[in-house]
């Protein structure tokens, strides 16, 4: 029973953490209206991904961007996955959660780079996660380039894979350079549309 508990938590995490480790994806037709919700700010974004697994009992999927990199994102209960297979090019309309925090890492941070904390977060208003909330993410980044327009900072994650991360507060920025060691919180990614190109 135990075993399998841990087991399934495990899961749960490897799946959260591949999501978030892999290179940055490209943005494409950004949503220019973010989601709020309480605290948490929300950015819908869109992407064209191939399908590579469909966990549909755990409501996951794991695609494939057109730059190459493999990322899997959880899928909103309202969102139809039996008429998608595994090879589908599809779009997929996602809400990314904006970073809420960025501080100097601590000791105990810099021991533990990558954890997934025991908060979670209510999802954007009418959205409908299996588990109900989402799960939130603490990691210690490498600052590896900041744009001021877009309020992102590109990021080298403690496992060596960059990403792209959004920012909140954009006076954030004002205070991070590049070469910066920081840690930042922020949520996993909901899927609210997937559909076959």
């Amino acid at each position: 029973m135990c075993n399998s508990i841990l087991h399934k938590r495990f899961s749960s995490i490897f799946f959260i953490l591949l999501f978030i480790v892999t290179a940055s994806f490209a943005r494409t037709n950004s949503d220019s209206q973010d989601g709020h919700n309480g605290a948490q700010v929300w950015q819908r974004e869109d992407i064209d991904a191939i399908v590579t697994n469909i966990d549909r009992n755990n409501r996951q999927m794991t695609l494939k961007d057109d730059d190459g990199n493999v990322f899997t994102i959880t899928v909103d209960k309202n969102v139809d996955l039996s008429q998608i297979d595994n090879g589908d090019k599809v779009d997929v309309e996602y809400y990314q959660s904006l970073a809420t925090d960025f501080h100097q890492p601590t000791q105990q941070e810099l021991e533990n780079p990558l954890v997934i904390t025991d908060q979670t977060i209510d999802a954007p208003e009418g959205t409908e996660p299996v588990s109900g909330q989402l799960k939130q993410i603490r990691a210690v980044v490498k600052i590896i380039d900041i744009d001021r327009d877009d309020n992102t900072v590109d990021v080298m994650g403690p496992q060596g894979n960059r990403f792209e991360i959004v920012v909140s507060d954009p006076s954030i920025l004002d205070k991070i350079k590049e070469g910066d060691s920081m840690t930042v919180t922020y949520s996993e990614a909901l899927a609210i549309s997937v559909e076959k190109n």
